[in-house]
């Protein structure tokens, strides 16, 4: 999902997650081998290994996920190894496919690994702090432009980088990066959130001055062009 290798659709454009169902089977099928026979065993294995982590249960953990004995609650395990052979269709039954969606560990780790060796310069406290939009604009192209990290993408970076790395804080609106002095990230106060909007709004700014920029000199060159004939 990472290199776009598995082809994407607008409703499941995600690099970090991977969504279980009949769509994935027709996707993954080629006219020289069909379809692949053996998908339930591979989603069982991976999250057996924990290669791939149900995605409620990744959103829903409040310990990191690298915490010795931290496992998949056995409820969830019922429900995400459900997505098996039987529901995607491969024993010939009529029930209904229950769709299941995993995050993509490997991928996750990647694009984590990435996004805090970019971020590893950043001191000043300003340039540490981010509304979720920019932090998004700065480091959704972190896989490359031709792949960039979806919303859902992001919320999964965020609260890995939050979580399970430590490298910074987020409230759902505001993103902070740990300051090099710090062995944790400190918590997002009010004036953070302050400095992030504004920041915000600067930006905004600039781009409708750019736009005014332009608009006024186009009209300048009209007149000129007016007055000489």
């Amino acid at each position: 999902t990472l290199v776009g290798h598995i082809p994407s659709t607008s409703a499941s454009p995600d690099l970090l997650s991977i969504t279980i169902s009949n769509d994935l089977v027709h996707a993954l099928e080629t006219r020289e081998w069909g379809r692949p026979s053996a998908l339930g065993t591979v989603v069982r294995e991976g999250l057996t290994a924990r290669q791939w982590i149900d995605v409620r249960e990744f959103e829903e953990a409040r310990e990191s996920i690298y915490k010795k004995g931290w496992s998949i609650p056995v409820p969830s395990v019922g429900d995400v190894l459900g997505w098996g052979l039987r529901q995607l269709g491969f024993g010939g039954g009529e029930e209904k496919l229950v769709k299941g969606r995993a995050v993509v560990m490997e991928n996750l780790e990647g694009v984590g690994k990435e996004v805090t060796k970019r971020t590893e310069g950043i001191r000043g406290r300003v340039e540490r702090i981010f509304s979720r939009e920019a932090f998004g604009e700065a480091y959704g192209n972190v896989v490359g432009k031709d792949h960039m990290l979806s919303a859902v993408d992001m919320e999964l970076l965020l609260k890995f980088l939050e979580r399970d790395k430590g490298v910074l804080s987020y409230d759902g609106q505001t993103v902070k990066l740990k300051a090099p002095n710090e062995k944790t990230p400190s918590p997002i106060t009010a004036e953070d959130t302050t400095i992030a909007s504004l920041k915000t709004l600067i930006k905004d700014l600039e781009i409708q001055t750019e736009v005014l920029t332009k608009k006024v000199d186009e009209l300048a060159a009209t007149a000129k062009d007016a007055v000489a004939r």
